[in-house]
């Protein structure tokens, strides 16, 4: 991975990561205390319920991603792949 975001109770909107390898993939972990914040990918109409300590990956430049509405202290840790 060429680097990693820490991103803390963040909220985002649908979207695609531009900067991002096509052919690569993201790599995502959370940790905190907290309800809801889901993984929402609409495009496969799929929504991962992403605990604490869960780690995903996807191709996150080709695939429309956001997190639903979540309660109490969430971070993420995102390792990511620039063109």
């Amino acid at each position: 991975f060429h680097g990693v975001a820490i991103l803390r109770n963040l909220r985002v909107r649908p979207h695609r990561d531009g900067g991002d390898r096509k052919d690569g993939y993201t790599m995502m972990i959370c940790a905190g205390n907290f309800t809801g914040g889901y993984l929402v990918l609409p495009q496969l109409g799929i929504k991962l319920d992403f605990k604490p300590g869960d780690i995903i990956m996807f191709k996150a430049a080709l695939l429309e991603h956001f997190l639903s509405d979540f309660e109490g202290d969430r971070t993420s840790f995102v390792f990511f792949n620039h063109q």
